[in-house]
């Protein structure tokens, strides 16, 4: 799958990233890719923060545009998430994917989060399983 073909594709199905609002998806020189969201009320927990459900959604579906660019279907296997700080309301969060370790079946893939700050929110890993 191409980018270009991932894009349209996240456009074209709906789903949670519509429901979320993760609108931008970039593609980089080294191969990186970037999903952003910004953190409106609806995302926010009782303390006033971002959920941490919905920036673990954010890195999750940035792992899997990473993950679909091998041209085969990606599935999450496994995903761990380190928080740093809070994500705070009327902040954009962008979620920066890369590839750690590329399997047959299994590939390792990284995601950091930063906000707009530039703040280093939470880095995630996530196993993604490809299926046939």
């Amino acid at each position: 799958m191409t980018f270009e073909d991932l894009d349209a594709l996240r456009h074209e199905t709906g789903g949670l990233h519509n429901l979320l609002g993760m609108r931008s998806i970039l593609l980089d020189e080294q191969g990186r890719i970037s999903l952003s969201m910004a953190i409106t009320k609806d995302h926010l927990n009782p303390h006033g923060i971002a959920h941490g459900g919905v920036v673990f959604a954010l890195c999750d579906s940035a792992a899997g545009a990473h993950a679909a660019l091998n041209n085969r279907l990606p599935v999450t296997l496994e995903g761990s998430i380190h928080f740093y700080r809070p994500a705070l309301p009327d902040t954009l969060l962008t979620a920066t994917a890369f590839e750690r370790k590329k399997g047959k079946t299994v590939s390792v893939i990284m995601v950091e989060v930063r906000d707009d700050q530039g703040r280093h929110i939470a880095d995630t890993t996530f196993s993604m399983f490809y299926k046939e």
